[in-house]
């Protein structure tokens, strides 16, 4: 479940740069 929190708030990370 962290894991997944983690890789989803890359991923929004990512998201905000473009």
């Amino acid at each position: 479940m962290l894991k997944l929190a983690e890789t989803r708030n890359e991923l929004k990370v990512v998201n905000d740069q473009f």
